[in-house]
C-alpha cells in the first residue's frame, strides 16, 4: 500500500517536517531516477531481498535493513526475489537536512536496524492518522515524523559500503524523459529526437540496459501514478485517472493496470483505502 500526503504551500512553509509519503508492505517494483526525487525517503526492508544504486554504489538490502535517500541524490532499486517488500517514510522540511545529521544520518546510503519492528511501528501509526477524520492532520503527521526520526536514530548503523558499477547514462536521460512527460502521448521518433539517437539505437540499449523495453518502463511509470491518485482522490472516476496517467483507452488502462498489479483499479482502491 502507497499513499502520497498533500500539502499547501502555505502548510511547507510553517512546518518544520512534513510528511508526504508512506508505503505499508509495498511490493516495491523497479525505479530509476537519475535526478532523485525532492523528498527525504527512509525504506525498510519488510520481506525478500533487493538492490539499490545510489550515486553509482550498488548495495543489497535485505531483512533488518533499510536505506535513506536525500533529495535530488541519483538513485535506481528493484528486487531480487520476487517477493521484495517495503515500508516507505517520505518527508520534507526546513529542518530535515539539519537534523538528520545531528541524529548520525550523514548520507544517503543502506542503515542495519537493531530492531527490526520500530519501523513498522511508525509506518502503522501514520497509516492509523491517515484514517482518522480529524483536523490539521499535517500537525498529527509532523509530530510522528519527528518521533520516528528520534526513534530510529538509536537503532540503526551504517552499512558497508558497496561495490561502484557503471550505470548507462543514456537509459537514465530515457527513464528522466519518460518520468516527464508520461502523462501524455508521445512517439519513439520523438524520443529519438530528445535524446539525439536514432531509434532503434536506444531501443536495444535500453533493453539490454534494464531487461525491458521503452513502453514497458512507460506504462510502469503510468501505472504508478495511477495507483497514487487513485487512493489520493476516491472521488475521481478511474476514467479521468487513467487520462492524467496518458492513457486515451479506459480498456487499455484497465488491462494494463492488472498486469502489473493483479487486479482491476475499481479493486485496488476498494481494497487499499
Amino acid at each position: 500500500m502507497l499513499y502520497s500526503v498533500q500539502t499547501t504551500k502555505k502548510e511547507r512553509k510553517k512546518f518544520p517536517l512534513l510528511i508526504r509519503l508512506m508505503g505499508f508492505n509495498h511490493r516495491q517494483e523497479q525505479v530509476i531516477r537519475p535526478n532523485g526525487l525532492s523528498l527525504y525517503q527512509w525504506f525498510y526492508c519488510a520481506k525478500g531481498k533487493g538492490e539499490i544504486i545510489i550515486d553509482g554504489v550498488c548495495s543489497v538490502i535485505s531483512k533488518d535493513s533499510g536505506f535513506l535517500l536525500y533529495p535530488h541524490i541519483p538513485h535506481s532499486y528493484r528486487g531480487l526475489t520476487d517477493d521484495w517488500t517495503v515500508h516507505i517514510i517520505g518527508f520534507e522540511g526546513p529542518i530535515c537536512g539539519k537534523m538528520l545529521s545531528m541524529l548520525g544520518m550523514y548520507y544517503s546510503g543502506i542503515y542495519h536496524f537493531a530492531d527490526s519492528d520500530i519501523f513498522l511501528e511508525h509506518v502503522q501509526n501514520l497509516f492509523f492518522i491517515k484514517d482518522r477524520k480529524i483536523k490539521n492532520k499535517n500537525i498529527i503527521y509532523s509530530k510522528e515524523c519527528y518521533s520516528f526520526l528520534i526513534d530510529i536514530s538509536s537503532q540503526i548503523t551504517p552499512g558497508k559500503t558497496g561495490i561502484h558499477v557503471e550505470e548507462n547514462s543514456l537509459a537514465s536521460s530515457i527513464i528522466s524523459y519518460l518520468e516527464n512527460n508520461f502523462d501524455h502521448d508521445f512517439s519513439l521518433d520523438e524520443l529519438s529526437k530528445e535524446i539525439n539517437r536514432s531509434k532503434e539505437y536506444i531501443c536495444t540499449l535500453f533493453k539490454k540496459t534494464t531487461g525491458k523495453t521503452i513502453i514497458q518502463q512507460l506504462i510502469e511509470i503510468r501505472i504508478i501514478h495511477a495507483r497514487i491518485l487513485l487512493l489520493q482522490y476516491p472521488e475521481k472516476y478511474v476514467t479521468d485517472i487513467a487520462l492524467e496517467c496518458g492513457f486515451s483507452s479506459i480498456s487499455y488502462f484497465g488491462k494494463k493496470f492488472k498486469q502489473v498489479t493483479g487486479c482491476s483499479p475499481d479493486r485496488y482502491r476498494k481494497e487499499h483505502l
